[in-house]
């Protein structure tokens, strides 16, 4: 039997050692601030602080005394902050560890949070200013064409306002996006097929003499994807999202076009348009979590307003307005509200 007295003594003993394990965390935590140290040397760093008592805890020999000292840890187990047994003691249970409540601990408090090269990081909550400040020393990146093929009006446009935004005080860069208008257009016909084309397909069944020549021709097409289709297209949506990623790792934003051509002739049937290769906008739709802004960017040389699209980092709404605010200051918008061309 245990009396009271051991059970006391006990208690003491580790109500001490607890305080030793958060002295040791505080002066780890300290050094690290104070030298200014990276997130991985927080993460990986071989030193840590330690007393007689605490280093009988980790197996450290040599240190004797109640008072704290810098020491070099051999064990790769006690490294970095994650190997800090007060960190290790609330994320376990009182007589073994716990991965569960460990991996909880990693995922709220280390792991969670943005990063510009996973796509579906949550991002705090969106806030746009009023004001919006300008975009001096900003790296910005360019594509004429998106990997699609465009027409030479659409390819001025983005020139144009490649110039307005060095005018406004950014360093635009050229840039080879990694993906073709053929990659975009598997992944967008299995990404769609797979959102809705099944809802479409049952209305074509049941009401196809109410629909439109294109509705008819996409829940037709939809109906022809496969799984290994869709398969195949999550695979292309996840090389975009890393060439875009890749991009943004460099670049406040991307700009390009929004269209392949700058006027499509009235009258032309939709069908015998290749719409997929003529809308630029499709590859922001498999990349979703980039905000994208359309802004005008010119005239075509019969007066049609033409436009690119600015596609700041995953959930960076406030930069892609930021661009397009400054776009706006230097190159005003083209007046295109001009009266209409009436045949007569």
């Amino acid at each position: 039997m245990i009396g009271g007295g051991a059970f006391r003594l006990l208690g003491c003993h580790e109500f001490r050692r607890a305080q030793d394990r958060s002295r040791a965390r505080e002066l780890f935590l300290g050094a690290q601030l104070k030298e200014d140290r990276s997130i991985v040397d927080l993460l990986t760093s071989n030193e840590t602080f330690l007393n007689e008592q605490l280093a009988r805890h980790y197996g450290v020999s040599g240190v004797y005394g109640s008072h704290f000292r810098p020491v070099t840890l051999t064990d790769e187990n006690r490294f970095g902050l994650l190997g800090k047994a007060a960190l290790l003691s609330v994320t376990s249970y009182s007589t073994r560890t716990a991965p569960t409540i460990r991996g909880k601990y990693l995922l709220e408090n280390i792991l969670a949070g943005p990063h510009h090269t996973d796509p579906v990081a949550l991002r705090p909550k969106l806030r746009i200013p009023a004001e919006l400040g300008g975009i001096e020393g900003w790296k910005i990146a360019y594509s004429l064409d998106l990997g699609y093929e465009v027409g030479p009006e659409v390819e001025a446009g983005v020139l144009a306002a490649v110039d307005g935004l060095r005018e406004a005080g950014a360093t635009l860069e050229e840039v080879e996006v990694g993906w073709t208008h053929h990659d975009v257009t598997a992944a967008t016909r299995a990404h769609f097929a797979a959102m809705f084309g099944g809802s479409v397909v049952e209305e074509l069944r049941a009401h196809r003499d109410l629909m439109t020549a294109y509705t008819v021709q996409f829940g037709e097409e939809s109906a022809e994807v496969t799984m290994a289709d869709y398969v195949d297209g999550m695979k292309i949506e996840a090389r975009i999202h890393a060439a875009l990623g890749r991009i943004h790792r460099r670049h406040r934003a991307l700009i390009g076009p929004g269209f392949g051509v700058a006027q499509l002739r009235a009258g032309d049937d939709c069908l015998d348009v290749d719409t997929y290769a003529m809308l630029l906008t499709a590859v922001f739709n498999v990349c979703s979590r980039s905000p994208v802004l359309s802004v005008p960017s010119g005239r075509s040389g019969e007066g049609v307003p033409t436009g690119i699209q600015i596609a700041a980092r995953p959930y960076d709404d406030v930069s892609a307005f930021r661009i397009g605010a400054a776009l706006e200051r230097v190159r005003p918008w083209p007046q295109i509200a001009e009266p209409a061309l009436v045949a007569v």
